[in-house]
């Protein structure tokens, strides 16, 4: 059973996590393994919630040996390299087997490790975590056991029959000629390794730093993992030409990425062609609109010039009441001012007469009252008639002064119509300028998508090149295999003629009696003399170089003997 571990509980312990699944997932993928246990592992996820602690008992959980699954035995090695490594697992992994020695040490049964010395990797992985924890538990308790873990692991790798030679053993030698140097050679190593190393809730101290400073260069230097990768390489030069065109042919070109990424350019497209649609729309809008304000400011120009047009022949008219209102005040003051002297003087004159004639015709008053009363009636009635003109005259001045303020209140209201239109032109006229933005903006919008667009269409048909080119490199690879056939049937043929001329030649060699010279297959051509003579000496000189050759035969065969 696994004993209760406390949680690490450090940022540095979980980003380091992270870092090994994804090391691994890298190796995994380069070297080929597939296995159902390697991806529950890397599926599995640190939750947000649970972000601040880590179950370490959850983890090893996924490292027990399967006895029918090499990939996860493989995976699980893999796993534990990383552990050695890095510098924040490792005392994780330390404190661990230092509670749990007994199902630490069940990790290690296996012998199948990607297939090449099981033990060498398997010593690596116990000795250095096991003289580590040895080291640790002399420094907090001196008077430890030496009957510990150290011994329950060692025999069990007694069990799997480990020599002298193992890389374990040498470790453990290396280890305690460690413990025999003095501080002083590795007190920069010690200082720069503390300066590096951010771990909480660890005790450290200079002896388990030195020591896990050089253990892990030592380890570096000393592992060597198994790589299929080389494997596969040797294995692909050693093959035939024939074999690797075989297999060259044989393998399928995929192009689901191409299709993917031109499902992507189409899709853009569509998306694009929409946004084309609602710029126009807009653009549309935007156009409609400029073209309502457009009439709103031809009626408002034209309500403006009727204004103007109103307030023109109101002013004339207003000029022109104010010259007859003044012609009218002149003519009636003139006439009044007559009046007024031909009252002054009747009246001065009726003061002379006062003054003057009374004492003379007191005498006569009684005799000339008639005529008196009659004179002094009609100059009453005179006077009447010349008030009543006045009076009408000053109706008339305070009905054209009421004609005058009703004017220039509708001048008022005139004016204030005036400022509210040109106020409203304004406002329509700055509607009109943003509008006209607005328009400028989308015009630039659209020339961007416009561009955009035509770079999607350049990069399909980039795209229709490269499988063009394919389909030419599939058909160029058709003919190349069509024309291996026939010069690999045609050497063939070659090589079948050498060998019967070959065997002409040593006939001819051996029987030269019965074997005359070289006869002429082709009777179509005249053959001279001369020809036949250099025939015949080609033919012997055949025979002298096939002598010469079983002569040296013979010489080795005997030299042999000897």
């Amino acid at each position: 059973m696994v004993k209760k571990i406390p949680q690490f509980g450090t940022k540095a312990l979980i980003d380091s996590l992270h870092r090994v699944v994804l090391s691994i997932d890298e190796r995994i993928h380069r070297i080929g393994i597939q296995s159902e246990f390697a991806c529950r592992l890397l599926s599995w996820k640190f939750p947000e919630e649970k972000a601040s602690s880590v179950d370490i008992p959850s983890i090893l959980k996924r490292l027990q040996y399967h006895p029918k699954n090499d990939d996860a035995n493989a995976f699980c090695h893999l796993f534990l390299l990383e552990i050695i490594i890095d510098r924040t697992l490792y005392f994780m992994f330390l404190h661990l087997i230092e509670q749990n020695p007994d199902y630490v040490a069940s990790i290690f049964e296996s012998q199948k490790v990607i297939n090449a010395e099981p033990s060498t990797i398997l010593d690596l992985y116990v000795a250095i975590p096991v003289k580590q924890l040895n080291i640790k538990t002399t420094l907090a308790d001196p008077e430890v056991n030496q009957e510990s873990l150290e011994s329950k692991i060692a025999k069990k790798l007694i069990k799997k029959n480990l020599d002298r030679n193992s890389v374990a053993y040498q470790t453990q030698n290396w280890l305690k000629n460690l413990s025999l140097e003095p501080e002083k050679a590795v007190q920069k190593e010690v200082h720069d390794f503390q300066s590096q190393t951010a771990i909480e809730n660890v005790p450290l101290d200079s002896n388990m730093l030195r020591s896990l400073l050089l253990e892990m260069v030592k380890t570096m230097e000393k592992l060597k993992l198994p790589s299929l990768v080389a494997k596969e390489v040797t294995a692909w030069e050693e093959t035939s030409f024939e074999d690797q065109l075989e297999i060259i042919s044989g393998i399928k070109v995929d192009t689901s990425r191409i299709v993917r990424l031109k499902e992507n350019l189409e899709s853009k497209l569509l998306r694009s062609g929409k946004q084309f649609e609602l710029l126009d729309s807009k653009i549309q809008s935007l156009i409609d609109r400029i073209k309502d304000i457009g009439k709103k400011q031809q009626t408002l120009r034209s309500h403006f010039g009727q204004f103007v047009e109103m307030t023109k022949t109101s002013s004339g008219e207003i000029d022109r009441l104010f010259h007859e209102m003044a012609n009218n005040q002149l003519l009636y003051g003139d006439e009044l001012l007559k009046h007024k002297t031909q009252l002054a003087l009747v009246n001065v004159q009726v003061a002379n007469f006062k003054r003057s004639v009374l004492p003379l015709i007191t005498n006569s008053v009684v005799t000339e009252s008639s005529s008196l009363s009659v004179l002094a009636n009609a100059f009453l009635q005179e006077n009447n008639l010349k008030s009543q003109k006045i009076t009408e005259l000053t109706n008339e001045v305070t009905k054209h002064s009421a004609e005058i303020s009703s004017i220039s209140e509708k001048l008022e209201t005139q004016k204030g119509r005036f400022c509210e239109v040109t106020k409203d032109l304004n406002e329509r006229t700055k509607e009109c300028q943003k509008a006209e933005d607005e328009l400028d903006v989308t015009k630039e919008e659209l020339e961007g998508e416009k561009k955009r667009s035509r770079e999607l269409s350049e990069k399909l048909e980039n795209i229709g090149k490269v499988t063009e080119k394919e389909e030419a490199l599939r058909a160029d690879l058709g003919r190349l295999k069509v024309e291996l056939c026939a010069k690999d049937k045609l050497i063939e043929e070659l090589r079948k003629k050498v060998l019967k001329l070959e065997d002409q030649c040593c006939l001819m060699a051996e029987y030269p009696d019965l074997n005359g010279p070289i006869e002429v297959t082709a009777t179509n051509e005249e053959r001279g003399l001369k020809q036949e003579m250099q025939d015949q000496i080609r033919a012997n000189e055949l025979r002298i170089s096939l002598l010469h050759k079983q002569t040296e035969k013979l010489r080795v065969a005997a030299c042999k003997l000897e």
